[in-house]
C-alpha cells in the first residue's frame, strides 16, 4: 500500500501467480496456475475505489468492499463479479480485463454487476 498524503489516496495492487501442488496428474501435468494482476486506487476523503487490471477467465473472481458511512454504520457490497466460463480459462494468457470504478454514496446497494 502506498498512502499518498497529499490527495488522501492509497495504491494497491494485487498480484497472484498461484500453483497448487496437489492438483498433478502424476509427474506429466500440473494445473495451471491462477493469475491475477489488479491495481486499486482508494480515495480516502469520497470512498472512489477505480480498479483497473486483468484475471484468468477461471475460476470465478470478485472485488469485495466494506464502507463505513458518515452515521459510523457499516456496509458491505460487491464492486466485481465475474463467474467462470470454464476450467480451461485457467490456460494463459490472462484474458479478463477488469476496469470497475465504484462511489459509495449514500446507500450501498448489495448488488453486483456480472460480466
Amino acid at each position: 500500500m502506498t498512502p499518498n498524503t497529499s490527495n488522501s489516496t492509497a495504491k494497491v495492487r494485487f498480484k497472484q501467480h498461484a500453483t497448487d501442488p496437489l492438483c498433478t496428474l502424476g509427474n506429466t501435468f500440473d494445473a495451471p496456475n491462477i493469475d491475477v494482476d489488479v491495481s486499486a486506487t482508494l480515495s480516502k476523503s469520497t470512498g472512489r475505489v477505480h480498479a483497473v487490471g486483468k484475471h484468468d477467465g477461471a475460476p470465478s473472481h470478485e472485488i469485495l468492499m466494506s464502507h463505513i458511512t458518515s452515521k459510523g454504520k457499516f456496509l458491505r457490497g460487491c464492486a466485481y463479479r465475474f463467474k467462470k466460463r470454464s476450467f480451461n480459462d485457467l490456460l494463459p494468457p490472462m484474458e479478463v480485463k477488469v476496469d470497475v470504478t465504484v462511489n459509495p454514496t449514500g446507500i450501498w446497494t448489495k448488488g453486483c454487476k456480472v460480466y
